[in-house]
């Protein structure tokens, strides 16, 4: 359920009062994927956002709101990202191909990026949070991939028989299968073009028109 207070305080945060907090959301994530959350205090939280304790305490009542705050900052960035794909296609600054690329790539590699202290202090401490991003962070990319599926279908690239809805979930849900076994993937670089090909074969391959696999063949060996 949303925090009410928590929501206003945080659109206080982002406005140009807290300009500084606002810059340093980034790399308190950063912070908690690397090393978890459990071992960062209040105090540890203040200095990575550079300001004062009591600033901090005017933005957030407690460690429970931070880690709110930083899930928040973390759903918008990946739903930012989305619709920033999608407008550079619309615009004519990216064909289908590299809005496809690109939008599967980020999603792998902000799940990759999530190591396993940073999961486990999220499923321990804070699971309630945890579920609200989950479910955040999954109507984005399912989002996403039904606007490039409904695209490809209109530009010739997607078979026109497919269940776009269905062919989205199933996309998210082999994404975060893919994610949740990470150590299978230790030897590989999960953003690399050599991975991105095995996992567009193996996931998206039979979903392509003739023309559309095609252009992907192509682009894949460029």
């Amino acid at each position: 359920m949303l925090n009410v207070d928590l929501w206003y305080r945080t659109i206080y945060l982002m406005s140009v009062k807290s300009e500084v907090i606002n810059n340093n959301i980034g790399k308190l994530l950063h912070c908690f994927r690397e090393n978890g959350i459990r071992q960062y205090n209040m105090n540890d939280v203040a200095e990575i956002l550079d300001v004062s304790k009591k600033t901090l305490y005017k933005y957030v009542g407690n460690k429970k709101e931070v880690v709110e705050m930083v899930l928040k900052y973390e759903a918008d960035l990946l739903h930012d990202m989305s619709h920033e794909l999608l407008d550079k296609f619309l615009i004519g600054e990216k064909d289908f191909v590299a809005v496809c690329k690109e939008g599967t790539q980020n999603l792998i590699a902000i799940s990759a990026t999530r190591t396993d202290k940073y999961l486990d202090d999220l499923n321990k401490y804070h699971a309630a949070e945890f579920k609200q991003f989950e479910l955040q962070d999954q109507k984005t990319s399912i989002g996403l991939f039904y606007k490039m599926f409904k695209i490809g279908v209109k530009e010739g690239y997607i078979r026109s028989d497919i269940d776009i809805d269905m062919t989205a979930k199933f996309l998210y849900a082999n994404i975060r299968s893919i994610m949740s076994e990470k150590s299978l993937f230790d030897n590989y670089t999960v953003t690399s073009d050599s991975f991105y090909k095995t996992f567009w074969n193996y996931n998206l391959g039979p979903l392509f028109s003739s023309k559309g696999a095609a252009v992907i063949q192509e682009s894949l060996t460029d």
